[in-house]
């Protein structure tokens, strides 16, 4: 049989190019309505997550190497699935990877053997550069970095510590 073809997915965030990011790149909004998913449950991940949903934004979907964690994130979060990495494109608009920097390569490189067309994905590394996910953007993916504004400990100390906005985004592709 032939494969089935993607619907297309809708706009997941508008590029405003009269702000820039430090670094020149274009900023990004994430669009409410996008659905988000988040790789990694650990304490960026589940904070990101939590405060994301609290603010209103659909997040749907949590994947993370230690599935108990995901599962119990999501969990508290009402909507929330735990899903397997290797899902995570097919039900994500955007998705966020929150995992340590020696491991982002090595994820990257096992989800290239999805469909990213029309999805946005960044990591929140400060250390590790966007290029990084360079093979999902030859998958069809739009590729970012978020770069929080402050550390994270635990989700409780996030909640009363952040203000509303946590960082920036920038994204290298078209949007």
């Amino acid at each position: 049989y032939p494969p089935l073809p993607r619907l297309p997915r809708p706009p997941v965030a508008q590029l405003h190019r009269q702000r820039r990011h430090p670094a020149g790149d274009p900023e990004v909004r994430i669009a409410q309505s996008s659905a988000l998913g988040i790789i990694g449950a650990g304490r960026v991940g589940s904070a990101l997550a939590t405060l994301w949903h609290e603010a209103g934004l659909r997040v749907v979907a949590i994947s993370s190497l230690h599935a108990e964690r995901a599962e119990t994130l999501a969990a508290a979060l009402a909507g929330v699935r735990a899903v397997p990495t290797d899902e995570i494109a097919a039900l994500c608009d955007v998705v966020v990877i929150c995992v340590p920097d020696d491991v982002i390569s090595v994820l990257v490189n096992d989800l290239t053997q999805q469909d990213w067309t029309g999805c946005l994905v960044a990591h929140v590394s400060g250390a590790v550069p966007v290029s990084v996910l360079e093979p999902l953007r030859l998958c069809g993916a739009m590729i970012g970095g978020i770069h929080p504004a402050l550390a994270f400990t635990e989700v409780d100390v996030a909640r009363r510590e952040v203000p509303g906005e946590i960082g920036r985004a920038s994204c290298r592709e078209r949007v």
